[in-house]
């Protein structure tokens, strides 16, 4: 069943190693349509690109021979992918930072540039992140925040879409900390409505969580319907529809 993790098999239906290029990966991210994949290292602070024959099917995966080396971020846990390709964005939690790259050839790792580097201080939002996520609209961005505050995720905004020097806070914030102690990675379904943590200390599960809101109905009036007093109600009187 779609999106629920529940109805996971016991055990994987495809599996791809990295370990010709990683020993220590720490993030992987997908292109949307699911032919590129985006594996995340420790051991060399660079992120690897690969091809999937079949989309979504990393059995299928194989290397491009590209990459980009960061040396701006040391032991890096999350990166992140603008929606069209063509920014690329990475955290880690030695120093708290977040950075941003420009792609000139989307989806190209390779064409990353470090003279585009746009970087922002995040520790006094928060701090030891090992994950992070964005909207699909580049005005949000959620981070798993194992120190200060613990087991919390923080929702910061952009001002300006994809812009990192516009970041700021807007005290939204989310704790795991009934389910899991620390989580090494953090997704979002699509329409924002479905939560997932990875957890790596207490029980290393993949939580779901609903996020989804009743949102208030607006109802509008023709002219015509004149209102007694002149005032136009804002919701149907008790027992009308």
């Amino acid at each position: 069943t779609a999106w629920d993790l529940s109805t996971l098999p016991a055990t994987a239906s495809s599996t791809f190693s990295v370990s010709s290029q990683e020993s220590e990966p720490t993030a992987i991210f997908f292109k949307p349509d699911g032919t590129k994949m985006y594996v995340l290292g420790n051991t060399n602070d660079t992120v690897y690109q690969y091809s999937l024959g079949t989309a979504w099917a990393v059995s299928t995966a194989s290397y491009d021979s590209k990459s980009f080396v960061q040396y701006d971020v040391s032991a890096p846990r999350g990166c992140w992918f603008k929606t069209d390709g063509t920014k690329l964005f990475v955290v880690g939690p030695v120093s708290d930072r977040l950075l941003s790259y420009d792609v000139s050839t989307a989806w190209d790792v390779s064409t990353a540039s470090i003279a585009s580097k746009v970087e922002v201080t995040i520790g006094s939002y928060a701090a030891a992140v090992n994950s992070f996520a964005m909207s699909g609209d580049g005005t949000k961005i959620f981070m798993g925040s194992n120190a200060t505050p613990s087991d919390t995720v923080v929702q910061l905004e952009l001002t300006t879409a994809w812009d990192l020097s516009t970041l700021t806070s807007n005290s939204v914030s989310f704790s795991y900390a009934s389910q899991e102690d620390q989580i090494g990675g953090l997704y979002f379904k699509d329409d924002g409505t479905k939560l997932y943590l990875a957890g790596q200390i207490t029980s290393k599960s993949i939580y779901q969580y609903s996020t989804s809101a009743s949102a208030p109905a607006t109802i509008t009036y023709p002219s015509s319907v004149k209102w007694s007093g002149a005032t136009t109600p804002d919701a149907p009187a008790a027992g009308e529809k």
